[in-house]
């Protein structure tokens, strides 16, 4: 079909809906805490909520691309999120997980980002233990050259030790203390 006033109107309508004021409720919480598991079951029963991570094909860290499809190009998850966002009720609240402004590749419009970090948060807790399950339950699927690629890309960030540590752990595929070795960092 054919859109009025084409794609660049398409576009214009697009930035223009993340100025509109939202009833954001984010769902936060540490890595593995089922936060996305979460989202689902709000979906599932009809709240208004929305997967950023699912929208961008990530999972908004260095493991995050694994297992998941291309990502869309930025304009392209702006326009998903656009269009998921144009069904709700300005009213009810809107459960989004918190998340940093880059998914990956993908970045939240700035607009609605800034009413993302002044929404009302709701943080999930979990014990290191079930977060550690939640995490190898995840990921201990994906092939472990994958697995370690994804650890040598914070390597930086985790120090030699606990790079060393966690690449030992996946060849030896000791889960939990590969979650132990980078939970530190997430």
């Amino acid at each position: 079909f054919r859109l009025e006033g084409g794609y660049k109107a398409y576009r214009n309508w697009v930035l223009n809906s993340f100025q509109e004021e939202r009833n954001i409720t984010l769902i936060g919480g540490k890595t593995g805490t089922g936060k996305t598991k979460i989202l689902n079951n709000l979906l599932k029963n009809n709240y208004q909520a929305i997967d950023l991570e699912n929208l961008a094909n990530h999972r908004g860290s260095s493991f995050g691309a694994l297992g998941m499809p291309n990502q869309p190009s930025n304009e392209q998850f702006e326009n998903i999120l656009a269009e998921k966002l144009k069904n709700f009720s300005k009213s009810q609240p809107v459960f989004i997980e918190a998340e940093s402004a880059n998914i990956g590749s993908c970045r939240i419009p700035h607009t609605f980002f800034k009413q993302m970090k002044n929404a009302r948060r709701i943080e999930i807790m979990q014990s290191k233990k079930n977060r550690i399950n939640e995490l190898i339950r995840t990921y201990s699927i994906f092939p472990n050259n994958e697995l370690k690629n994804s650890v040598i890309r914070i390597s930086k960030r985790l120090g030699p030790q606990r790079t060393k540590k966690a690449i030992d752990a996946i060849e030896n595929e000791n889960w939990a203390d590969v979650c132990n070795a980078v939970l530190d960092y997430y």
